[in-house]
């Protein structure tokens, strides 16, 4: 439908089992489709800061205080760092995460997002 709607490029983006189903048939569907599909996932930067490369660590907690911040309940997390919290995985939360750090994340990847986006709707005719 978005094809035969006239669409050129998708973004394709949610949590992680839809945006991986998209992207394992990524190359499939653009040939079939005649479409380019894009998402959000990964990172420019050498710190990994980005969307999607980690689970409830520095990344996601940073962007959801930077956006949600009253769903962020540090307090739940064991005080003692030497502890690792369940469910956690890459740059402790404890350590790591912050409102601006999450500013920053999404700084990056508005930044990334308009240059891929720019740079496939050149190639698009």
């Amino acid at each position: 439908q978005i094809s035969r709607s006239g669409f050129k490029v998708l973004v394709a983006h949610g949590h992680g089992p839809s945006t991986g189903f998209v992207i394992d048939r990524r190359e499939e569907w653009e040939e079939k489709y005649g479409l380019k599909i894009l998402n959000c996932w990964g990172h420019r930067d050498k710190e990994g800061m980005g969307i999607m490369v980690d689970h409830a660590a520095m990344n996601e907690t940073s962007l959801v205080m930077a956006l949600r911040p009253e769903l962020v309940k540090m307090e739940y997390l064991p005080a003692d760092t030497s502890k690792w919290p369940v469910g956690i995985g890459g740059k402790d939360p404890r350590l790591w995460a912050s409102s601006e750090k999450g500013k920053e994340i999404l700084a990056i990847q508005k930044e990334r997002m308009v240059n891929l986006i720019a740079e496939t709707l050149a190639g698009v005719r």
